[in-house]
């Protein structure tokens, strides 16, 4: 049976019938204020505790200061390889030493005369002669004789016996 609240038995109302108004038992202002407060004043001893922590830990780190790493004040360079200071101007001059060294000649050996020639150069060189060519059958290796199949595993895997 509906009661008269107009929402059927399943009703959103506040009990009474009528669907206006509030529940008046499940709480009041007085709870409210003293959730706030206790949540203030746990807010206030958590904040006191961190500090006094904090303060304790202040002072016992200056009593036991450890000496200071080597790392902290570099009295030498450290070995090579080093971090870059100037990146672009370093990569800016690289670039410039290695184009210089694609576009001149300049002796690699003079003793057994091996010259460095411009890379343009070089690749004009190889488009008219060619790539050279090795005879790879002039030191073909000797043909091993096929191996014969030890048992029926070999003849499940395709392999055949051919008597000679």
């Amino acid at each position: 049976m509906a009661h008269g609240n107009g929402h059927g038995a399943h009703g959103h109302g506040n009990g009474h019938g009528n669907g206006i108004g509030h529940e008046t038992t499940d709480t009041g202002p007085k709870l409210i204020i003293y959730s706030a407060v206790g949540l203030a004043f746990g807010t206030f001893i958590v904040c006191m505790i961190v500090w006094g922590l904090f303060n304790f830990l202040k002072y016992q780190e200056g009593e036991t200061r450890p000496q200071p790493s080597p790392l902290e004040v570099p009295s030498t360079l450290p070995p090579e390889p080093r971090l870059q200071v100037e990146g672009a101007a370093q990569i800016r001059d690289l670039r410039a030493k290695e184009e210089h060294m694609l576009s001149t000649y300049a002796w690699v050996d003079q003793k057994s005369g091996v010259v460095r020639i411009p890379i343009e150069k070089a690749m004009d060189m190889l488009a008219q002669k060619g790539l050279p060519t090795r005879d790879y059958m002039k030191n073909a290796p000797a043909e091993k004789p096929a191996a014969k199949p030890r048992g029926p595993a070999q003849a499940s895997l395709g392999v055949s016996s051919v008597k000679q």
